[in-house]
């Protein structure tokens, strides 16, 4: 992310990200010298394209989302990437297109990529983490897809600061790969499983409205109805129940109003969590 950002990006520039987002993506803009604008998606979570035409400027260098969605859990379909796409033509822009949970899909649905666009291929950057899509946070390996002249200006970045990625974590990122179709249905099957789990318990308190996730491993329930800041209640269920949820505000403004959820752990596990959870809600 830091890196596409760098090659991409100039002093002053402005860099277009969805609200709420990963909570990485404005600091990396600002640590290449750029600016994070960013656009609320819609009260159901679509992708607001004709919010994001109205927020470009002359600076505006980049459109930056993610899909499947962190932290909502949406994917966005066809039609919205369709939409993004044209204006990022008709803007000259580039996209940036953090696709980590690709692997990440509920219900039957299909994962689509912004680089099936043969109009902006040569304008998208996607971006993959080996940490998620096949479980495994220690090797910090991930990979970008880009048009050849940007990829080796992001290489010449990456040798001045990381030299390379370690040989064991490239092994272990090439085994994965190799073992990719068979993992991607059981990865899908297993998380769809734990995502019912939760929302059958949460739906055990009707002060949380809980969007069915359609990817990822996070719910994004909102909590408006309980009266309390995200932060407040994140604090008050670790305190009072011991459960660990991350406030919305973390995401963007846009987030407040929310908790995320982590579905990740056995499914009594998770089954107990979600129970402790309702249980420890002010009354």
């Amino acid at each position: 992310m830091y890196f596409s950002l760098l090659a991409l990006s100039e002093t002053g520039d402005d860099i277009v990200v969805i609200d709420p987002c990963w909570v990485t993506y404005a600091p990396s803009a600002a640590l290449a010298g750029a600016r994070a604008v960013p656009v609320p998606l819609s009260r159901d979570n679509t992708l607001d394209v004709a919010a994001i035409a109205t927020a470009l400027t002359p600076k505006t260098r980049a459109i930056l989302i993610n899909t499947p969605h962190n932290p909502t859990g949406r994917v966005f379909n066809q039609a919205e990437l369709t939409a993004l796409a044209r204006l990022v033509k008709e803007k000259d822009l580039w996209l940036i297109c953090d696709e980590s949970f690709d692997l990440f899909v509920f219900d039957g649905r299909r994962h689509l990529s912004p680089g099936i666009f043969d109009t902006i291929r040569d304008r998208t950057v996607l971006l993959y983490s080996f940490s998620k899509a096949f479980a495994l946070p220690g090797a910090r390996i991930g990979m970008l897809v880009g048009p050849e002249p940007l990829c080796r200006l992001i290489a010449n970045c990456t040798q001045q600061l990381i030299s390379s990625v370690a040989l064991p974590s490239q092994k272990l990122a090439f085994a994965a790969l190799q073992q990719e179709a068979e993992w991607a249905p059981f990865l899908r099957k297993t998380y769809q499983e734990k995502r019912d789990v939760c929302l059958k318990g949460l739906a055990a308190d009707k002060r949380l409205e809980t969007t069915v996730s359609e990817g990822t491993f996070y719910l994004f329930p909102n909590i408006e109805r309980i009266g309390m800041t995200s932060d407040e209640l994140a604090k008050h269920l670790l305190n009072c129940a011991g459960v660990a949820v991350t406030p919305g505000a973390v995401f963007g403004v846009a987030g407040e109003g929310h908790i995320r959820i982590n579905m990740v752990g056995p499914n009594a596990q998770l089954d107990a969590g979600v129970t402790a959870l309702i249980q420890g809600l002010p009354q």
